[in-house]
């Protein structure tokens, strides 16, 4: 039998004591994150989430680069006609104007002339698409929103889908369904803190965020470190929308 030597019996130890301590670290991580998810210390997640941040998730569909693009939203009563899809099609395409600097995003009120002029059944997304010049149209299918998780608490969720048309072969490219699009997703927000329309705000400025980045690479864990802020979140929104007032007055 081979003798093991004092430096062998030295080095393993050595060895298991980083594994050791790499689990240890590992599991300390994780078990901060759920306190400050639980505990109310949730400001502190973000910082914490960068530190451990790896390189950037890709853009799911890279192709809008160069282009022109028309963004759309429709609900149960149709295609931006109501405050709902008008709000969110309107985040939507702000966050794509400031992160894809080569495509042109064509403004609502575009939409809205060539919307306004025709009837309702030739409100084709392709023929919508066309009509303003688009090479691509995005519209984003909002159904069964709601917005309160009992009588006490704020929790907002809906029936989401998104797609992008080829105006030119009027096929659909690229696809993503996000079915009871939940959020926050760790925990609501009690109706003492805030009101409905103030809710109603920032829960479709989070939703225009996570589908806009499907478009343009982005931070990992960024979804986690959004719903960590909820209860800074409205300062945040209002911040960013008045220092990018140009991405969102159209």
């Amino acid at each position: 039998m081979q003798r093991l030597r004092s430096s062998d019996f030295r080095s393993q130890k050595a060895a298991d004591q980083r594994l050791l301590s790499t689990v240890s670290n590992r599991f300390q991580v994780i078990v901060i994150l759920v306190l400050l998810t639980t505990t109310g210390c949730a400001k502190y997640l973000a910082n914490i989430i960068n530190v451990f941040n790896g390189p950037p998730v890709p853009a799911e569909f890279k192709g809008l680069d160069g282009k022109r693009v028309a963004v759309l939203c429709t609900t149960e009563t149709g295609t931006c006609s109501d405050e709902v899809s008008i709000r969110l099609a309107s985040s939507l395409r702000g966050l794509l104007a400031k992160n894809l600097n080569k495509a042109t995003l064509i403004t609502q009120e575009e939409v809205d002339r060539w919307l306004t002029s025709k009837i309702a059944d030739d409100r084709d997304l392709i023929e919508v698409g066309r009509g303003v010049k688009a090479d691509y149209v995005i519209n984003v299918e909002l159904l069964n929103l709601k917005l309160k998780d009992g009588p006490t608490l704020y929790r907002g969720r809906s029936d989401v889908t998104l797609t992008l048309c080829d105006t030119k072969t009027g096929k659909t490219v690229f696809r993503k369904v996000l079915p009871e699009y939940t959020y926050p997703v760790i925990a609501g927000q009690s109706t003492t803190e805030t009101d409905e329309d103030r809710f109603r705000r920032a829960y479709l400025f989070i939703l225009a965020d996570k589908l806009a980045r499907c478009f343009y690479a982005h931070e990992v864990g960024q979804d986690i470190a959004v719903d960590a802020t909820i209860h800074n979140l409205y300062d945040a929104i209002g911040s960013y929308l008045k220092a990018n007032r140009g991405y969102y007055t159209s």
